[in-house]
């Protein structure tokens, strides 16, 4: 399962939800980050499920010190 991340209100936000299947506390993956301070140059971000509607979800990333505007249209891949 996939979807295209987006900013909204400040909120880093999917458009899947509970009726596409996802769950509270889901776990997705960024590919090709680049982390300030890290030593690879393509790095996988791991955001999980905040809040979770019918057909969008928020999401939060597991590092705080990513600046959610890096993430805006990048595509995550949630694990079942």
């Amino acid at each position: 399962l996939e979807g295209k991340l987006t900013i909204s209100e400040g909120k880093l936000q999917v458009d899947l939800g509970s009726k596409q299947g996802l769950k509270q506390r889901q776990i997705g993956m960024v590919n090709g980050i680049k982390i300030q301070n890290s030593m690879l140059n393509n790095s996988i971000l791991i955001l999980h499920t905040d809040d979770v509607f019918d057909n969008h979800s928020t999401l939060l990333p597991l590092n705080d010190n990513i600046k959610l505007t890096n993430l805006n249209n990048k595509i995550v891949k949630f694990v079942e």
